[in-house]
């Protein structure tokens, strides 16, 4: 039920607050194991999806945005040009692909596994288009946050830079190593800042 998903929610983001390599997924999926035998690896597809939807989503939304910023504001930065489509094209091989591995080693098999259950995921186009969407809100409601943030401190943004900063830090998941992120996500929106004409000092404060 919604309660239940509200609670769970919450202890997976304080676990990953205080376990590194985002800890608090490994303890949701021991409790989805132990109250509902769900297998890890199912588990473990279930995130992939979900990964894949986010990145896809992450880097439409970016390449949108930077086509935009340049247009307005005449910023071009073909670094993080080539790192969202690179990311993009990434995520659609994993969608078109058939992608398989012919073995009987233990880990091969999980891993096939798990693209199986992305498959399965990817065939429900209704839940994709979902998770889609939350995507995108989540990203439009963190922009607002760093925007009004920037405000209280008396430094005004544009909600197109706030959003771009907001869809950069996602980039923290391919080197998320330490608890919560810790000093990732700072330099994350300390380069895209830079990148946007914010200097680091406003951009570290905020």
């Amino acid at each position: 039920d919604l309660k239940e998903h509200f609670l769970i929610s919450m202890a997976t983001s304080f676990f990953n607050l205080i376990i590194p390599l985002r800890g608090g997924l490994a303890m949701r999926a021991v409790f989805m194991k132990k109250k509902y035998g769900y297998a890890y690896s199912d588990f473990a597809a279930s995130i992939f999806g979900n990964y894949v939807v986010i990145f896809l989503t992450a880097s439409i939304s970016a390449i949108l945005l930077l086509i935009s910023m340049y247009f307005i504001y005449g910023i071009f930065n073909i670094w993080f040009i080539a790192v969202f489509c690179g990311i993009f094209v990434g995520m659609l091989a994993l969608i078109f692909l058939n992608i398989s591995f012919k073995s009987k080693n233990f880990l091969i098999q999980k891993i096939n596994r798990i693209i199986t259950g992305w498959r399965i995921i990817a065939g429900k186009r209704k839940v994709l288009f979902k998770l889609s969407m939350n995507t995108l809100l989540t990203f439009i409601a963190q922009a607002i946050i760093i925007q009004f943030t920037f405000r209280w401190l008396g430094l005004e943004i544009p909600f197109i830079k706030a959003l771009f900063m907001t869809v950069m830090s996602l980039l923290e998941v391919f080197v998320n190593i330490t608890p919560g992120s810790l000093g990732l996500s700072e330099s994350l929106y300390v380069i895209s800042g830079t990148g946007l004409g914010i200097s680091p000092g406003s951009r570290l404060l905020v």
